[in-house]
Order: C-alpha cells, then structure tokens, then sequence
C-alpha cells in the first residue's frame, strides 16, 4: 500500500515538519508517555478492526457495543494527550495549515506510519481503505483550512484544529453513531451504510495517527519529522469526516433515506 500514499515530499516542506517536530518534541517530549500511547494505539486498531464494512445485517443493538468499545479506546488516547499538554503545545507551535502543507503530512504521514507499522493498519482494518481516505481528504485540503480555527491576534497563524474539544468530538461521535445507526435503521439506504463505514475508518485512523505521532514526540523518538507528520495527517483526516458524519448520516432528508417498506408496496 505504500506506493499508493507515497508522492515526493519536498524537501523544504519534509525540513519544515522536522522543525515543527522538533518543535512540539521539545514542548511535550518529556510528558508524553510513548509506550503507554502505543498500547493506546493498539486498543484503537483493535477495536476498530471489529467493525467491517456495514450491511443491513449490522444494524443490531450489538452494534452500540462495538462502537463504543472504538470510543473508549479512543477516549484513553485523548486523555493521556490532555495529560501531556499536547493540544495546547501543537496549536502553539505547528505551521499554518495551507493545501500543499496538508497534502505533505497526509502523503508522507500516513505513507511512514504504514511503512513502519503494516500490521496495526491491517488490523485496524484500513490498510486497503487508507489510499482512499487519503485522497478524499487531499480533494478537500482547502475546505479543511477554511475550517480550522483562526487566531484574530495571530493574523499570519492559522492553527490546526487540534484543541481538546475538536478530538473529544470525535469520541462522542463514535460513542453515539452505533446506537444512532441501529435506531435508524429503516432510513438507512445502502449509501448511507458505505457513508458510515467510511467515515468510522476515517476518524479510528485519525485516533490511531494521532496515538502513534504523539508516540513519536517523546524524549527518545527517532523522527518528529515522521511524527508532526502523523499527528497533522490525524488532525486532518477527523477534521474532514467529523464535519461529514451528520451531513451524511444524521440530518437525513426525504432524498437520502431508504425507501422503506411504505414505499416498496
């Protein structure tokens, strides 16, 4: 899969993420906690590799269980980032976000993260799907800069959205999107489902990058260049399908909804 996400990075652009690793290292290396953020990273991958592509069949009160088993593993990521004063450190020091900074991070990010660590994207069960989501992603690089947050102080800094509510939201999506998917069942068309499926990869492997770039920044990491990258690619792979998870799947209009059995006869 690598040659799939691996295009060149320029070397101005690979020289600017190792700054901004060695940036954010320095800010929260000491705090980061990197063995206890792997095993975080393996909880996500495992607790994500449990929900296959959705079908009809899948809309059980068993499907609350497994989503929220991918909630809690990623509610143990966002609070052991919290506790390293990771958000305020990566909104103070990384770069502003433009296309062609986001189209590196995610290119090489994900590119590096799956070259080093092939088997927790397997289990995950995103490797065939990462090539997908990335392009999905770099096809809304500049609707993913207009929505990060702006510091009106700051006029030449445009932060990553990476304050402590923006990931918590995710958690909360994946925490309620189970019940919200069986419960709604009837309305669901099979677009809708393969909607779903993305979206629940796209933001599990947000969780994940963000565990391992985190992972990365601390004291003995090899690569906060391989790092910053990750954690930008996280940040930008769950800004995108957070903001898609109620256009698609919860303000369903008579256009999108199934047809239904009313309909059918």
């Amino acid at each position: 899969m690598v040659e799939d996400l691996d295009r060149t990075v320029e070397q101005e652009t690979r020289e600017e993420l190792a700054a901004a690793g060695e940036e954010v290292a320095a800010a929260v290396g000491s705090d980061v906690d990197a063995s206890a953020l792997s095993d975080d990273a393996a909880a996500v991958a495992e607790a994500l590799g449990g929900l296959t592509e959705l079908t009809g069949d899948d809309l059980t009160p068993e499907l609350e269980a497994r989503y929220k088993e991918l909630a809690n593993a990623g509610d143990a990521v966002v609070s052991r980032l919290v506790s390293a004063g990771f958000f305020e450190a990566v909104d103070e020091t990384l770069p502003p976000f433009d296309d062609d900074f986001l189209d590196a991070c995610l290119t090489h990010g994900l590119g590096s993260a799956e070259a080093t660590d092939a088997s927790v994207f397997e289990t995950a069960n995103v490797d065939a799907a990462l090539p997908e989501l990335v392009s999905e992603a770099l096809e809304h690089t500049a609707e993913i800069g207009v929505n990060v947050r702006w510091e009106p102080d700051r006029p030449d800094k445009v932060s990553p959205m990476t304050t402590r509510g923006a990931t918590e939201g995710v958690v909360d999506w994946l925490d309620d999107l189970g019940r919200h998917l069986w419960m709604s069942e009837v309305l669901l068309s099979d677009a809708m489902l393969a909607d779903a499926s993305t979206h629940t990869r796209g933001l599990g492997s947000a969780l994940l990058l963000l565990a391992r770039g985190a992972a990365g920044l601390d004291d003995g990491g090899s690569s906060p260049e391989d790092a910053v990258a990750e954690v930008v690619a996280g940040i930008a792979l769950h800004t995108y399908h957070q903001r898609r998870v109620p256009e698609d799947l919860s303000w369903i209009t008579d256009e999108m909804r199934a047809p239904g059995a009313w309909a059918a006869d």
